[in-house]
């Protein structure tokens, strides 16, 4: 692991050797009695030296980011996956779809069963940033993600961190992903904010600390595009509050007719009849909730109010939040449910107005442009830290 972070020793000790670290200073832009240097040259400068320190790593094949590295979400945690396989080391690689410089080491372990992968990329584009890197190490049953921001006026560092409590740690087992961030203005000393966050996974952080883990976390991950498959809407909660959409017409209709199946004689058939319509899915479960039951039997209503259970429910007011929130908005168009995409643009195009993104609804990949457009913009909006006298901790 030590060869594979050559990288972040360059920039800032990893959370494995010093955990919580700042990134290591650039040089000044302007320093007393020289002539102003140039972001471009300390990009310039940076990238040089980084290209030198990955000279001695071979090479492989060029492949895009998702041939190399996928992050999802699983039951809220984290889920990581290195489609190379066994790298049999670490490798630097070009990233056909990504700027920048990238290595990576994925393997096993044949006798114990474990599982390695360890990925980082060094980009030179950030607004304000010389240099930004996000690492990505994942271990049996601990992942980690880091990111670094080196500017000539702030840096900053974060760490999120998916595991099992230990036993006697001050803290309540159930909180398995934690996310701690620095930032400073100028110096070390000048820290602008310090955060320290848990919860018992992703999506209840993000839904706890929305700010934050848009900035510090979301943020550098969309750079990467590796952001999508994270924020992606709930199929479930998705139909449930858009229930302007239409369901599919003939997803509509086959839900009439096993409606009417519910109160067939046999039991075998309104068995199958319930078995059916449970495994429409959330469309099919749209279609139920706007059957008239006033005209049903008291069976036909138990069985549908059974398979409606399993979605949930909302409040009007949820509904209503979540309907206009653009952040659930934008993760209903990062979804494969084509249906409710229309719904989701119209919202966000009365939240924001994007002009240049006026594409067709049918091209996945242009909807998705659309979105990573408004999350931009939404994290653009979000405050900002300013420098204070007195370091700022949040969740410390």
């Amino acid at each position: 692991m030590r060869a594979f972070l050559l990288l972040a020793v360059l920039l800032a000790p990893t959370p494995a050797s010093a955990s919580e670290q700042p990134a290591e200073p650039v040089p000044s832009a302007e320093a007393p009695g020289t002539q102003p240097v140039t972001l471009e040259a300390l990009r310039e400068a940076q990238r040089q030296r980084l290209v030198e320190s990955m000279s001695s790593l071979s090479a492989l094949p060029p492949a895009r980011l998702d041939e190399v590295l996928r992050l999802s979400l699983r039951d809220g945690l984290f889920e990581v996956e290195c489609p190379l396989g066994s790298t049999g080391g670490v490798h630097r690689i070009e990233l056909t779809d990504l700027p920048g410089l990238a290595q990576i080491n994925c393997g096993a372990d044949e006798q114990s069963g474990s599982r390695w992968i360890e990925w980082q990329h060094s980009e030179f584009e950030t607004p304000e940033a010389v240099v930004t890197l996000l690492q990505v190490f994942a271990r049996d049953n601990y992942l980690q993600i880091a990111a670094d921001f080196v500017g000539p006026q702030r840096s900053g560092n974060m760490q999120l961190i998916q595991s099992p409590r230990n036993p006697g740690e001050d803290s309540h087992p159930h909180e398995q992903v934690r996310l701690y961030v620095q930032s400073f203005a100028g110096s070390e000393e000048n820290i602008i904010e310090r955060v320290s966050l848990q919860a018992a996974n992703f999506p209840e952080l993000l839904r706890q600390h929305r700010s934050e883990v848009l900035r510090h976390v979301i943020s550098p991950l969309a750079r990467r595009k590796l952001h999508r498959a994270i924020l992606t809407t709930p199929l479930q909660r998705a139909w449930l509050v858009l229930e302007t959409a239409d369901p599919p017409p003939q997803v509509a209709g086959r839900v009439a007719e096993l409606v009417h199946q519910l109160n067939a004689e046999a039991y075998s058939a309104r068995r199958a009849a319930a078995d059916e319509l449970a495994k429409l899915g959330p469309a099919g479960a749209l279609a139920l909730r706007r059957v008239d039951r006033a005209r049903l039997s008291e069976e036909q209503r138990q069985a549908i109010e059974t398979i409606l259970a399993g979605y949930g429910e909302l409040s009007e007011s949820q509904r209503a939040e979540l309907a206009s929130d653009p952040l659930f908005l934008i993760g209903v168009l990062y979804s494969e449910e084509r249906p409710l995409w229309p719904t989701a643009i119209e919202r966000l195009m009365q939240w924001r107005s994007i002009p240049s993104m006026t594409g067709s609804v049918g091209d996945a990949e242009q909807v998705r442009q659309m979105a990573d457009a408004w999350l931009g913009q939404l994290i653009a909006e979000l405050p900002t830290s300013q420098p204070s006298e007195t370091p700022m901790d949040r969740g410390m």
